[in-house]
């Protein structure tokens, strides 16, 4: 899969002619798609279909900052670009463009958008969208009209529906904020399911306290990006992924919080015993997949005492397949 990222330039200032990239046609998904969940799946899946069909290239076209940032709202995202990227070459598109937003593109007028980038920019032929998706000036375009100005604009509107799914006991959709709420409950094999994929936690191995290495197991310290949204507070099973050993998948248990067996212990970190593996990690990327939650974070009276739960957190880890 190509992609093409717009960094600080607004992708609709480029004219595609030049390169031809999609002169030829395109369909095209539209979409924030963080977490790629089951309702974005769908969407993609429609996607795939509809282009082969009709002989295009399939084209997913998405922002690299969340819209809100641009507005000045603080939003938790639930996976970084490159993971996003990945899950959506999974489901088989051909170019994903990763378009900026900035102040300009906040007051595009809805037809502004169909016209420059979709029309101009993508050389739509079939646009494939969820049903709730809205675009231009303060989201005033939805769905209705972006089948009205398709058809002035040459290119066939596919709505998707929302996927409903049964949660907690009651039906809700399918969407990012329903996985937020998942992640703050650190419901993660929940999460999981709704997204064909667990949680995913990526950092540099920084130097920390090195307390746990001080009590015989040694963790390595990650520092996510700080627009990732994190699972409550507590001690999880997990699946590490080291950058210097490609393919290899360790257990590992993971503790998000705040160590408050050590007073000192400042604000959340991450820290991951990776367990049956020697070896320095420091500089190393981790991709630290959250499988389940397996207690809560606790303060315990002496480093002896913490010791011994993480000697019995490990035994149990390794029986979680």
């Amino acid at each position: 899969m190509e992609i093409t990222y717009g960094r600080g330039v607004p992708l609709r200032q480029i004219d595609p002619d030049k390169e031809n990239t999609f002169a030829a046609g395109t369909a095209v998904a539209l979409g924030f798609f963080d977490g790629v969940h089951e309702g974005h799946r769908a969407l993609l899946k429609e996607l795939k279909i509809l282009s082969e069909k009709e002989g295009l290239k399939s084209v997913v076209y998405t922002f690299v900052n969340h819209p809100a940032e641009a507005l000045g709202k603080e939003v938790k995202l639930l996976c970084s670009n490159r993971q996003k990227a990945a899950y959506i070459s999974e489901e088989g598109a051909d170019q994903l463009v990763f378009d900026w937003f900035d102040e300009e593109f906040s007051r595009m007028p809805p037809e502004q958008f169909v016209c420059d980038v979709l029309a101009g920019y993508l050389h739509a032929r079939i646009v494939v969208a969820g049903d709730n998706y809205t675009f231009g000036f303060k989201g005033s375009g939805n769905v209705r009209m972006l089948s009205e100005l398709g058809e002035r604009y040459g290119f066939k509107t596919v709505i998707i529906p929302r996927i409903e799914t049964l949660t907690g006991g009651k039906s809700v959709t399918v969407s990012s904020s329903l996985l937020r709420e998942l992640i703050a409950r650190g419901q993660m094999r929940e999460y999981a399911r709704l997204t064909g994929h667990p949680f995913v936690i990526e950092g540099i191995v920084r130097t920390g306290r090195e307390v746990g290495r001080k009590i015989g197991f040694p963790t390595a310290n990650i520092i996510p990006d700080g627009r990732l949204a994190l699972p409550e507070r507590g001690v999880y099973a997990t699946l590490t992924r080291i950058s210097s050993a490609p393919g290899a998948a360790y257990k590992s248990i993971t503790n998000i919080g705040i160590n408050p067996t050590f007073a000192d212990a400042g604000g959340v970190s991450i820290e991951t015993n990776i367990l049956d593996f020697e070896g320095d990690l420091y500089g190393r990327t981790l991709t630290v997949e959250v499988l389940e939650k397996m207690r809560d974070e606790f303060h315990f009276p002496d480093p002896d005492a913490l010791r011994k739960q993480i000697a019995s957190d490990a035994e149990k880890r390794r029986q979680i397949i």
